[in-house]
């Protein structure tokens, strides 16, 4: 990203993205005070919220929006009373990502009314058509912000609790005083696991990205066959998907499960705007994405012929 940081004062290592959103929360939010939390949204930043005994201001994130929070909504009495943003782009569930323009526009209001600015860029490694931004790359997004990346991501090692946070140095080190009390140390092992995936970080993450497009690009062709139009994601290992007419995202995710036996997330589990969308993920291997595709297509049938339209009774009108 061309970010220049102090490795000594700059960068904080933790060992999960939990740990780190939770100690983050704890340790710059007082009870009652407000966090603004976009919807839909990872369920840890609104936990996070309540365990520190905050209020959380939801902003929707809609589809016309390109799922970025629209912050002009918020009043001035509202922005004076928060104290964190969180944001997480490339977005899960959505995959949205954010320009330029966003982060800019995001960076001047934190300064206004000195709000701290978390970016979760846990999936910034995984894009396709183009490189997803970090928040840094945005002039004076360091006095404002962290931002927090995650190797699990980074080199798709599930269960290998590992990231990173970068910041302003007097942000670091009052976090690392908060997560020292509740966490524990992080041992050699990782340490050297996460030294050899940075210094080979150019041939493994060309690697995964390859592949996590051959399935995206594989998954989405599928699933155009049974005609669900889906945006195609610029990043992150997600699909957000509209579920069909006259079904709710849990009803239709029961559906999937108990009849095609495909297990995915229902977008009420990000928050209500997730209502009427389903998430798919791609991180299992392409041959068991294949199969629960074509389980899918085999089940198609159920809601095609429950919700197929009805013919006019006055003939072809």
């Amino acid at each position: 990203y061309q970010v220049k940081l102090n490795s000594l004062t700059d960068i904080l290592i933790v060992s999960g993205k939990k740990e780190a959103i939770t100690g983050l929360t704890l340790s710059f939010l007082n009870p009652g005070e407000l966090a603004i939390i976009p919807d839909p949204s990872e369920p840890i930043y609104r936990n996070a919220t309540i365990l520190a005994g905050g209020e959380s201001e939801i902003v929707p994130l809609l589809e016309r929006n390109d799922y970025l929070p629209n912050l002009s909504t918020l009043s001035d009495i509202t922005l004076n009373q928060a104290k964190l943003l969180f944001l997480n782009y490339p977005h899960n569930p959505t995959s949205a990502i954010a320009d330029v323009q966003f982060f800019k526009e995001v960076v001047e209001k934190a300064a206004k009314f000195n709000i701290l600015v978390i970016n979760d860029a846990s999936y910034n490694h995984i894009s396709y058509e183009s490189t997803a931004l970090s928040l840094f790359q945005i002039k004076d997004a360091q006095k404002i912000g962290l931002e927090f990346h995650y190797f699990t991501s980074v080199y798709h090692l599930p269960g290998f609790k590992l990231g990173f946070l970068i910041g302003n140095r007097d942000i670091i080190s009052a976090l690392n005083a908060e997560l020292q009390i509740f966490t524990s140390g992080i041992n050699s092992f990782s340490i050297d696991i996460a030294i050899e995936s940075l210094k080979n970080y150019s041939r493994i993450s060309k690697q995964i990205n390859s592949e996590f497009l051959k399935r995206r690009d594989i998954v989405l062709e599928n699933l155009d066959q049974i005609g669900w139009k889906v945006k195609k994601p610029k990043a992150s290992p997600f699909i957000w998907v509209k579920v069909p007419p006259k079904y709710s995202s849990l009803g239709f995710t029961r559906m999937l499960l108990r009849k095609a036996g495909v297990l995915v997330l229902s977008g009420t589990e990000f928050g209500e705007n997730g209502e009427g969308w389903i998430r798919l993920a791609l991180n299992s291997p392409l041959s068991q994405l294949k199969e629960a595709i074509e389980r899918i297509k085999r089940h198609s049938h159920l809601w095609q012929r429950s919700y197929r339209p009805k013919r006019s009774k006055r003939g072809n009108d």
